[in-house]
């Protein structure tokens, strides 16, 4: 039984090279079309719903009592904002 050929080390780095580059999607301009469709069908319905649909716009009242509700001096402590806004994400991000 004989062994099949193999091919030396840089002919088979070449090979690999070559049917690699005509897979890739940075070689094939084409395979931008369906995202530039996407976006483009988002926008055309996008349009078209705030051509043919209108809000209801509803007056507002200063002495509305559904939107009267108490003042609060601070609803958000200064430790609470420091360990969200800084030790958290140092944390999240800066893990291996």
């Amino acid at each position: 039984m004989s062994s099949p050929e193999v091919p030396p080390p840089s002919e088979a780095a070449d090979a690999c090279d070559s049917s690699n580059s005509n897979n890739s999607a940075v070689s094939n301009p084409n395979s931008e079309v369906p995202i530039i469709e996407c976006v483009e069908s988002t926008s055309i319905m996008d349009d078209t719903k705030r051509i043919l649909i209108r809000p209801y716009k509803r007056g507002f009242f200063c002495d509305d009592e559904s939107l009267m509700h108490p003042f609060h001096d601070s609803t958000v402590t200064n430790w609470m904002l420091y360990i969200i806004g800084i030790a958290l994400p140092v944390l999240v991000c800066g893990s291996p």
